[in-house]
């Protein structure tokens, strides 16, 4: 069994999940989940020292808890990209990606052996269904403890327990 870290990347709020995996299903996994959480950064700061503050997380996270694989989800942006661009807005698209730059970074940095992150597809499933059906897997394994509010967290636990089950993150 390893320890296993999935992110929700984000440069205002970042979702993590850390699961220790193990053979088996969703619900499983689900019962794998050991804790979870959102770094976030404040708009007032400057974007190399919100830059800063995201690597500084997921680096401090995966030392101090040995984590052994990084999962990071993998947003498809592309139509939302032209989009923006042709509204001269495409700065916030941008910046997040530089976000999820300095995330990817950290992880591969931190990660022992010379591990990759792992970019995991976003998932297809729009993001009120998968909150719904999360909250009713946590019911369904019996992790009555878990309360989670925050929809970064949430995207971050799909994304892990998703992966961890070997089902299509969709």
């Amino acid at each position: 069994m390893s320890l296993v870290l999935a992110i929700d990347p984000g440069l205002d709020a970042t979702g993590w999940a850390l699961f220790k995996s193990q053979r088996g299903g969703i619900l499983e996994q689900v019962r794998g989940l050991r804790a979870w959480g959102v770094w976030r950064t404040k708009a007032t700061l400057g974007l190399p020292a919100r830059l800063a503050i995201l690597h500084r997380c997921v680096s401090d996270l995966i030392g101090e808890c040995g984590v052994d694989q990084v999962l990071i989800e993998r947003p498809t942006v592309a139509g939302t990209y032209r989009r923006h661009r042709s509204r001269a807005i495409a700065g916030p698209i941008e910046v997040f990606h530089l976000a999820l730059g300095a995330i990817v970074a950290a992880a591969h940095l931190s990660l022992e052996g010379g591990r990759e992150p792992i970019l995991v597809p976003a998932p297809r499933l729009p993001k009120r269904s998968r909150h719904r059906r999360l909250e009713l897997l946590l019911r369904e394994a019996g992790r009555d403890d878990v309360s989670v509010s925050s929809p970064d967290a949430k995207d971050a636990i799909w994304i892990g327990v998703m992966y961890l089950a070997g089902q299509a993150v969709r």
